[in-house]
């Protein structure tokens, strides 16, 4: 079951056992850079046409004293800003993340939730109350209902870096028993 889960979900055993130390593995360091110069990069560009796309709206709202273009300039504009807030603050909660190294961890029963969007379906698990983690099929499979997991999350981008199952009401798990 929990080779299935690493391979699945993408972890290594040295990954999880640096998490059920409560450090973040060098490979899961170099997934977080990695994700987080990708995040940027893409925000870049984001801002990049946002930008372009609200100059010629402005310029061509002015030029042709339109204030539809104008306004949807102005609008343009505000929803750039924001965009910008919201790539920040993500840098900020990625940067945190590697900088601590605090790793959030949950313990709950695995219950499978599957919603439809039109002819599209999303498989989750829910772990405990509010956990959810959203997979593909084959990953979602990996998961036994009423199973207990124990999940290791970043603290503040809640990226998911491991999971194990958790074997009886003492919370052990079999690679923390097989690595001690």
């Amino acid at each position: 079951m929990l080779e299935n889960l690493m391979q699945e979900l993408s972890f290594t055993p040295e990954d999880l056992v640096a998490n059920q130390h409560g450090l973040l593995s060098q490979r899961q360091r170099s997934f977080l850079v990695l994700n987080r110069r990708k995040n940027a990069l893409l925000g870049g560009a984001l801002m990049v046409i946002f930008i372009l796309v609200t100059a010629t709206l402005l310029y061509l709202g002015s030029v042709q004293s339109n204030l539809i273009l104008q306004i949807l300039g102005v609008m343009l504009l505000c929803c750039s800003m924001g965009a910008s807030w919201v790539i920040g603050l993500n840098w900020i909660r990625a940067s945190y993340d590697l900088s601590s190294g605090q790793l959030n961890i949950t313990v709950g029963k695995a219950q499978h939730v599957i919603r439809q969007f039109g002819n599209y379906q999303q498989y989750s698990v829910r772990i405990g109350e509010r956990v959810e983690v959203t997979t593909h099929l084959a990953g979602f499979k990996s998961f036994v209902p009423a199973q207990t997991y124990r999940l290791y999350r970043t603290s503040h981008t809640a990226t998911l870096l491991s999971i194990e199952p958790v074997t009886d009401a003492t919370g052990s798990s079999p690679l923390i028993d097989g690595a001690n």
